[in-house]
């Protein structure tokens, strides 16, 4: 749903199709986040649970902090369009990688 999201937002050309492409996207990152949090608890042994959570917590945010200073440069070079497009490739590539791996996920952490 992410994907789909960014390959819309990249290719609408109206403020509605935006919004309903950013809703999709919004949606795909909101089932992740909830699943990643899921599978950190389910593989961290009961006695480093919070530190598994803080450390996923801290690359959440350190994501949420880097991510305009990697994408400016990257609009100032082309355009918006073209950093959705480059993230919907580098999401595409991150999914072929970890199907086809079978190593998605250790037994325990």
């Amino acid at each position: 749903m992410m994907g789909a999201g960014y390959f819309l937002t990249g290719n609408m050309g109206t403020f509605e199709g935006i919004l309903m492409a950013v809703f999709l996207a919004g949606l795909g990152l909101g089932l992740f986040i909830a699943n990643l949090n899921f599978w950190v608890l389910e593989l961290s042994p009961a006695e480093v649970r919070g530190k598994s959570m803080g450390t996923l917590t801290a690359c959440l945010f350190l994501g949420q902090f880097s991510s305009p200073i990697i994408a400016e440069p990257i609009i100032r070079s082309s355009n918006l369009a073209f950093l959705f497009m480059s993230s919907l490739i580098v999401l595409i590539v991150m999914g072929i990688t970890l199907t086809v791996s079978k190593q998605v996920l250790p037994k325990k952490l």
